[in-house]
């Protein structure tokens, strides 16, 4: 390993998801960070061997307390999905202009569900891309729209919590 790698051991109770739906707790469990990378996932008594495969003996180790529970990738707990569009625009408006001029027309444009699909594919496209994990959605008006939003989610394999906009 060169001197410049990073290496980080986080030791504690894991909620790991490869592919959804096939969720995997592992109480007592690791994970294994090179260069900001998840390079290893498992039980306590893989640890050593891991660490032996990696050249990570001497990485410093996290160690969580029992009522911790690590859940790897990013999370975003704030993502708008109806205003994914309006992304960039009206920066130099104050809110009330911004929410008036961009925000609620789009909000009503929003309860055509082709638009919708398309809008949610690629917000959910995107943030993945970017390696958003789990998102927090903010979704729409419209319990019909809001499942498209959870259709998209599903189809794409994001971890997903979503909330009905008022």
């Amino acid at each position: 390993m060169r001197s410049d790698d990073k290496l980080l051991i986080f030791h504690g109770n894991v909620a790991h998801c490869v592919k959804y739906p096939d969720i995997e707790l592992i109480e007592d469990g690791f994970i294994i960070v090179k260069d900001s990378k998840i390079v290893a996932v498992g039980g306590s008594d893989s640890l050593e061997e891991e660490k032996l495969r990696l050249n990570a003996e001497d990485a410093p180790v996290v160690h969580l307390k029992r009522s911790q529970l690590l859940i790897p990738g990013f999370v975003d707990t704030h993502i708008h999905a109806v205003q994914y569009p309006n992304s960039g625009l009206g920066y130099d408006k104050p809110l009330l202009d911004w929410l008036k001029e961009y925000t609620f027309p789009l909000e009503m444009r929003m309860r055509n569900e082709e638009l919708a699909e398309r809008v949610f594919e690629a917000v959910v496209k995107k943030t993945l891309s970017h390696g958003t994990t789990t998102a927090m959605y903010f979704g729409s008006l419209y319990d019909n729209i809001c499942m498209l939003l959870v259709e998209a989610v599903v189809r794409q394999g994001q971890r997903a919590l979503l909330e009905k906009s008022i």
